[in-house]
Parts: C-alpha cells; structure tokens; sequence
C-alpha cells in the first residue's frame, strides 16, 4: 500500500500521512489512529526507507513502447515517493554522454538504460558514489551492468517466422534495422535461422531505418514486392512503411501478400494486422518490483529474460 492510497482511504493528504509514518511521535493521535485503521495497524516505517531516490530512464528513442513504459513507470514509483527524470538520447553517442556527465552519482541513484553506445562509460566502473545501473533491452561489450533485463528478440522473430511457414509461406522478406543494434540484430538472426532450417523455403533481409517510416517506404517503392508472399516488419515504423509501399503497388494485405509486424499498436488491432511484441506493462511492473524490492529479492538476479506475445489477427495467412 503505498502513501498516496492511504492517504486517500483516510482522507488525508499525502503529506501529512507521509510525516505521521516518518516521525509518528509528532503526529496528531486522530491522525494515527486513521492510519491504523487503514493499515490494520501494519508497521509501515520500513515503507518510507526506498534504496532509490532518483531513477533515470534513459531510452534511445521515443516510440509507443518506450513511452509507454516511461509513463507507468513514473506513475508508480511517484507513489513511493521515488523522483523518475525521462531522457531520451535518439541515439546520439555525444548526446548519451554529456548527458552522463552531467549528473550526480550515488548509490541512492538508479539507471534504467538503453544504451546507444556499445561500450561501458566511465561512471560504470567506479568503486564510489556508484549508481545502480538496470541495461534495458541492449547490452553492452564489455560491461554487465548490475542487472541486465533483456528482450528475447531472437525467440520473437522464430515464433513470427514460424507462423508464416506454418502458412505455406516460400518466400518470405524481412525488413529490419542496422544489426549494429543488438535488438535488431537479434531479430534479424532469428528470422535466418528460422528459414534456414526449412529447405522449401527462401528469406531475404533488407535494412531500413527504423526511425522514419519514409525510409522503408523509399525502399520498396521500386521493389519488386510481388516475388514475395509474406513481409515481417522489424518494427511498427517500417510496418507503417511496408503498409504505404504495398498500397503503391496494389498489393493487399491477406489477399495479395501476408504481413506481421513486430511491436503492438492500436492501428494495427484496427487493420486486423497480427503483432509479436512485448508487454509494455509487464515490463513495467516487473521494473518497479526490482526497484522498490531489490534488497529483498534480486540481490541474487544479475538477468532477466521477458518472452514475448504473440496476437494472430488474420494478416499471417492468404484469405
């Protein structure tokens, strides 16, 4: 229960529950007594003592998923009194790292990070005033981080790839991004794989910026996309695209040529376009477990792997 809720169930402001349960020798005894009432006499001191004060979110771009989970994330840990402070570094290395430079450590300091640089800054290696540092989604070469909470891109990619064949789909594109990103790496070899252990079938890849739907669009305008019977996206930027560069060459999805596309966003539901992604939510709430619980729980967790979901809607397979 946290100090907003029970503030609110004992009609009373956060603050003033907040003071009863730091220093209950000062409060108003009807104050106390609402508190117990509410908290059926719960000793709630060790509530107030949280290991972070500060969370930083530093994700490498500003797409649905990472906002959703920037969103929920300061939601909840504002309810434990945890500041959270979003930076976004749209994957500018110098940008990451005047950022760094820029802040103030301790251990009172988390870091949830995605990273745009493939190597361990300097902060990450000190002994003193050292952050506490969750690697979300991308690793680094040479640095684990404290906990590493890491995407099964590579599992994703063989469910979706998976379905496409299970469809009598022979030739199927890929489009991803640069496998300088470990994310889009991971998917890429996953869908090659996949084709690879299937003899009847052939795979292509071909790289897009994931950022700018104007990009796989440009791709495929001039590309012969009717050799093809099936398309995974690498994300829903390249899907949207796919989707403009199909309506150019007057192919329609389901009748035409089959597509899924990586990431869950509400349009796709409305086109009936199937998605493998993963739960924003569930990040989030396994997130903020970590951060609130860590010295109760994950001292012994240095990595957590999320699974993705899978939601057929009908574009996998020819009508």
């Amino acid at each position: 229960m946290t100090v907003r809720k029970i503030a609110t169930l004992a009609n009373l402001s956060p603050s003033t529950v907040y003071r009863a349960l730091k220093c209950p020798e000062k409060a108003k005894k009807e104050v106390l007594e609402a508190i117990h009432l509410i908290t059926n006499g719960v000793d709630l001191k060790n509530f107030l003592v949280n290991r972070f004060k500060i969370v930083y979110v530093i994700f490498p771009h500003s797409n649905i998923f990472y906002s959703q989970i920037i969103l929920e994330i300061t939601s909840l840990l504002l309810d434990h009194n945890i500041k959270v402070i979003p930076f976004i570094t749209g994957e500018n290395e110098e940008k990451e790292k005047k950022f760094f430079d820029s802040l103030v450590f301790s251990s009172k300091v988390c870091i949830l990070w995605s990273p745009t640089t493939q190597y361990a800054p300097a902060f990450l290696k000190r002994k003193k005033d050292k952050p506490f540092v969750i690697l979300f989604n991308r690793t680094l070469k040479d640095h684990r981080g404290d906990m590493e909470l890491l995407l099964d891109n590579y599992y994703a990619s063989q469910i979706a790839t998976d379905a496409l064949i299970s469809n009598q789909h022979k030739n199927i594109l890929y489009i991803g991004a640069s496998p300088i990103y470990t994310t889009a790496r991971d998917r890429a070899d996953g869908f090659s794989d996949t084709v690879n252990k299937n003899k009847d079938v052939q795979g292509e890849i071909l790289v897009s910026d994931f950022h700018n739907w104007l990009s796989t669009y440009n791709l495929l305008r001039d590309y012969p996309l009717g050799q093809h019977d099936a398309i995974l996206c690498g994300n829903e930027i390249i899907t949207y695209g796919a989707i403009k560069a199909l309506k150019k060459h007057h192919l329609s999805i389901s009748k035409d040529i089959c597509l899924i596309s990586f990431d869950s966003v509400p349009i796709f539901d409305a086109l009936g376009i199937s998605m493998i992604f993963f739960s924003p939510l569930y990040i989030v709430q396994k997130v903020v477990d970590i951060i609130i619980n860590y010295d109760k729980k994950y001292t012994n967790i240095k990595q957590y792997i999320f699974l993705p979901e899978f939601i057929q809607k009908g574009s996998e397979k020819i009508e």
